[in-house]
């Protein structure tokens, strides 16, 4: 929802798990402040501890938060760890040469494209 703090409310986050649930999508999350928080609305999906780990053998990464940690992620190693390389940028944290060089699919709002 917003960086740097653990305030969830209206965040978008909850309504995207919502309707992953309801798809029966498996969800592993992370935030590195509002996590327990998220946990008391949604104990029923897996949390974990960092963002490379949100990865691990996931179809897409759905980034709705620009933390710094993600705009530093390591993403040769996290395609290296994905089923699929698709990530869903919310918040346009990376730039086209850095997915391009990455080779990852890449949705982003207010691309051109």
């Amino acid at each position: 929802f917003k960086p740097n703090t653990d305030d969830i409310r209206d965040a978008k986050s909850l309504e995207i798990i919502e309707m992953l649930k309801a798809e029966g999508a498996t969800i592993r999350a992370y935030d590195p402040a509002a996590a327990e928080n998220v946990r008391a609305i949604h104990p029923d999906i897996t949390y974990v501890n960092s963002a490379l780990e949100t990865g691990q053998d996931a179809d897409a990464i759905i980034l709705v938060t620009e933390w710094n940690e993600f705009k530093s992620l390591d993403l040769t190693r996290l395609g290296q760890i994905m089923r699929r390389k698709l990530i869903f940028d919310g918040r346009r944290v990376f730039t086209p040469y850095q997915i391009e060089r990455a080779g990852f699919e890449y949705v982003t709002v207010g691309a051109k494209g």
